[in-house]
């Protein structure tokens, strides 16, 4: 049985751990070891998750598998350049429950979300090289144009937006 629930300050450390179980894996031939460090700290931090979950128009859902174990999760927020659109931030499931169509329930409940604040389009990063780019491909997303997105500390994420229309 899987459920869905919205993540409180909290839920925290239960976010970073699951970050920190998924991020060497689907990174690793991607990033190297510094840049997946300061990347987790940058997105990852107390501090940051706090400010993002506190923040009006920002949305963190945890999936639980059964009633206590968080397998996964996502972050949206509404875009206030372009209203009508949310961007799907962070969408991480952990690596032993790939397979079971768990990554698909977290991307549908993401877009449900959406709708229900009123969002049209969603959109999202993903890196050039990562293979979840097929994942969002086959569930309707298109690249828009790529790009490089100067992070600090010297580092580049080299992406492609994507995006879905929704309805």
């Amino acid at each position: 049985m899987v459920q869905f629930s919205a993540a409180t300050i909290a839920h925290i450390p239960v976010i970073q751990q699951i970050a920190a179980s998924t991020w060497p894996i689907a990174y690793a031939d991607i990033l190297t070891a510094r840049q997946i460090s300061y990347m987790m700290h940058m997105m990852y931090s107390h501090a940051v998750l706090q400010d993002q979950i506190k923040s009006k128009g920002h949305y963190f859902s945890l999936l639980y598998h059964r009633a206590d174990d968080a397998v996964g999760f996502f972050h949206i927020n509404q875009n206030i350049e372009t209203p009508g659109t949310c961007k799907l931030n962070k969408i991480y499931l952990q690596p032993n429950m790939h397979g079971k169509k768990l990554g698909l329930k977290l991307l549908q409940h993401a877009e449900e979300l959406a709708l229900s604040l009123g969002s049209k389009t969603m959109e999202l990063q993903v890196n050039r090289n990562n293979k979840a780019k097929t994942f969002y491909e086959q569930n309707g997303y298109t690249v828009l144009y790529q790009d490089d997105f100067d992070i600090g500390a010297g580092f580049l994420m080299q992406d492609y937006v994507m995006s879905k229309y929704l309805i």
